[in-house]
């Protein structure tokens, strides 16, 4: 991505995480200021596969590449989740747009194969890629009704992970990937203070599947322990963040809840990340 302002005023690193919170900002608040409340989360959604597609560009994938299916499975998640937005999906449809696109993001990270021996291949991989999946989409679903709670606790994992990337001494690109997500999730918070702002399932997914994608590429481009414990931070966070806000004793779908519950849980995550580094 090219820097888009001076690198005086912003070092080229920090430049896609801001502009995926400024992009994110500016359109989830256009969209809560036009009335179309329900549909804020798409102000992230737009912002991840705008800088996304920037940065690693627009090209055809193959097996081989994996931070480069992250864009494509974002705009794909955005999208299903927009049509969901659009038709008021809830309940058990809104729960099975949340299986199909774990299956679905699973299947396109893993090489989207297609004959039977490609699948019997990717089968020891299945069951951690399909988690990477399943516990983001879990937690962001849940919280889709307020926009500020959803990204709240996208922010703490994107956070989670980049810290826990940084303590297994991960390559400096999937950090990047993870603080765009985190630029993204903090925009749709701050435009989902306004009463009504909703992240929808447009911004669930959209979140949870740029999460799923960087833990999936990180983990199966390194194959490390220290980096798969990183990894693994985000979704500790996310999975615990409830209980922890309640031993807090404050509400989950909230913005403390979402910051502190996830943020305090995935700690174990990081020293683990640090401990297996150190002593590899």
């Amino acid at each position: 991505m090219l820097p888009f302002v001076s690198e005086a005023w912003i070092p080229g690193a920090w430049q896609p995480p801001v502009a995926a919170f400024a992009i994110a900002v500016v359109a989830s608040l256009a969209l809560v200021l036009a009335g179309a409340r329900r549909l804020a989360g798409l102000g992230a959604a737009a912002s991840l596969v705008a800088v996304l597609f920037l940065e690693l560009g627009v090209r055809m994938v193959t097996p081989r590449m994996l931070p480069e299916r992250i864009p494509w499975l974002v705009l794909g998640a955005g999208a299903a989740g927009l049509v969901s937005d659009l038709l008021a999906a809830r309940g058990a449809v809104a729960a099975l747009l949340g299986v199909l696109t774990a299956l679905g993001g699973g299947w396109f990270m893993l090489g989207a194969p297609r004959a039977m021996p490609d699948l019997a291949r990717i089968l020891a991989e299945a069951v951690p890629v399909l988690a990477a999946f399943a516990v983001p989409l879990w937690r962001l679903l849940g919280a889709r009704a307020h926009a500020s709670a959803a990204g709240a606790a996208a922010a703490a994992a994107a956070a989670l992970l980049t810290l826990g990337l940084f303590a297994a001494g991960s390559a400096g690109a999937f950090l990047g990937f993870a603080g765009v997500v985190a630029g993204a999730a903090l925009g749709l918070l701050l435009a989902g203070l306004l009463p009504g702002a909703s992240a929808g399932c447009s911004g669930a997914l959209a979140l949870a599947a740029s999460l799923a994608g960087v833990i999936v590429s990180a983990g199966l481009a390194q194959r490390q322990p220290a980096v798969w414990a990183g990894c693994a931070a985000a979704l500790l966070g996310l999975a615990a963040g409830r209980a922890v806000a309640a031993l807090l004793g404050v509400a989950a779908n909230g913005v403390v809840g979402g910051l502190a519950g996830v943020g305090l849980a995935g700690l174990p995550g990081i020293a683990a990340a640090f401990l297996l580094r150190s002593f590899a």
